[in-house]
């Protein structure tokens, strides 16, 4: 595979000597545009499509979520191995892991689902995994897509106990993508076992979303170029550095990362302290290491470095403020007030959330006039209008859901707004 870049965008070119200042910083990790060839020549899928038919569903999510999935199915191609796993309170394989060669029994097969019962969400989600794993092929791309409206209340329950359990997997190769739908399920559950699945995480709200979703889905998977990823930070003698995003760890301590797709950037915002500078002289800043999976399974790594000069406080402004990087750090901002109105919902208290969603209103609109502004602001107004009709919990999953995809640091790509 091409290499994916680097790049390093610092809010200003270089720094004041013999002065410690603060340096708001954005690394940018830009996997290779995609191939004319892509869809033709991807690797086949190994997919598990674990769907909630608990009662909760009735009402016409579930039949969303069927619709949605016999559209996905549909796209698939010969090559892959699909599975259809039901779950409430019992388990059900309705579609054992096959190739994909007859496309109307599967859909029959989704569409036969009904609500009933409770939420065995771990239950569903080991048989998917299972059924994936009857046809595991490390040239594949294996994952388990869960769906679900509800709390886990059958069988194991605990949200550390199912991530850790999915990030397992996912070192054996089997990733996990989850959907919430509506405003009652368990959002860190779902995140946690994303994250640590190496998957992704979406927030299902409106009849157009399931589509949208399930969609992106599977063209993320088209679109794979690495897995496993993670990016080590090492800040240079003298910086000390603090990512805004909010990432789990791997076991050393580095950041995990999203996917590597094709043309997709991922976009990390970190704030340095960097004490002065003696000399006029380029001074190291950061040391960064990139590693990830390729499709064929072998680890790879790519380092890069940044240094900055340093110059008397009279040349610094030869070097102007980069506006994309102050519009990244400020979204960044928001996405951190955005997280505190979702934690203070999840504890009772709305009035102190509608005082950080305000406050990231105020923000947003001192912005400068930019696409990523004014989607910013739909964003937060779709947050207002879920406060304005008295659905506390739908404004706290919207909120949890918005800052996640910006500390992930692929929230255009992933936003799926319901118009209303």
């Amino acid at each position: 595979m091409n290499q994916p870049e680097i790049q390093f965008l610092p809010l200003r070119g270089a720094i004041p000597l013999s002065e410690t200042s603060e340096l708001d910083l954005v690394v940018r990790i830009v996997p290779p545009a995609p191939d004319p060839d892509a869809q033709k020549d991807r690797p086949a899928l190994n997919l598990a499509l674990v769907l909630d038919r608990s009662g909760s569903m009735a009402g016409g999510s579930l039949e969303l979520a069927r619709e949605a999935a016999c559209n996905l199915v549909a796209r698939l191609q010969p090559q892959d191995h699909v599975s259809v796993v039901a779950f409430d309170n019992e388990v059900e394989c309705l579609v054992p892991s096959a190739r994909v060669d007859d496309i109307p029994a599967i859909q029959r097969a989704l569409r036969s689902l009904e609500p009933r019962g409770s939420t065995a969400l771990h239950a569903g989600w080991a048989e998917g995994a299972l059924q994936v794993a009857s046809h595991f092929d490390p040239q594949a791309t294996n994952r388990v897509l869960l769906l679900t409206d509800g709390m886990a209340n059958v069988g194991e329950c605990h949200p550390a106990v199912l991530a850790e359990e999915a990030g397992k997997l996912a070192a054996k190769g089997i990733s996990t993508s989850t959907m919430g739908v509506g405003g009652h399920y368990h959002e860190e559950l779902l995140n946690a076992m994303s994250q640590r699945g190496d998957g992704n995480f979406f927030h299902i709200e409106g009849p157009a979303q399931f589509e949208t979703f399930f969609e992106l889905e599977l063209e993320g998977l088209n679109l794979l170029e690495g897995r496993r990823v993670s990016l080590g930070i090492k800040p240079a003698r003298g910086v000390k550095a603090w990512v805004c995003n909010r990432l789990e760890r791997t076991s050393f301590g580095n950041f995990m990362l999203p996917n590597l797709l094709r043309g997709v950037p991922t976009e990390l915002v970190i704030k340095a302290r960097v004490l002065a500078p003696a000399s006029e002289q380029e001074t190291p800043i950061l040391n960064i290491r990139l590693a990830w999976d390729t499709l064929e399974g072998e680890r790879q790594v790519l380092r890069e470095s940044l240094a900055l000069p340093a110059v008397s406080r009279g040349r610094l402004n030869e070097f102007p403020t980069d506006p994309q990087v102050f519009q990244s750090a400020t979204l960044m901002e928001i996405a951190r007030l955005k997280r505190k109105a979702a934690e203070n919902l999840r504890r009772g208290d709305g009035n102190r959330a509608q005082g950080y969603v305000q406050r990231a209103r105020d923000l947003a609109g001192r912005m400068p006039d930019s696409p990523a502004r004014d989607a910013e602001l739909l964003d937060l107004e779709h947050i207002a209008f879920h406060f304005a009709r008295g659905d506390r919990n739908s404004a706290q999953k919207a909120a949890y859901f918005q800052q996640d995809l910006r500390s992930r640091g692929r929230s255009d790509r992933f936003s799926g707004r319901e118009s209303r």
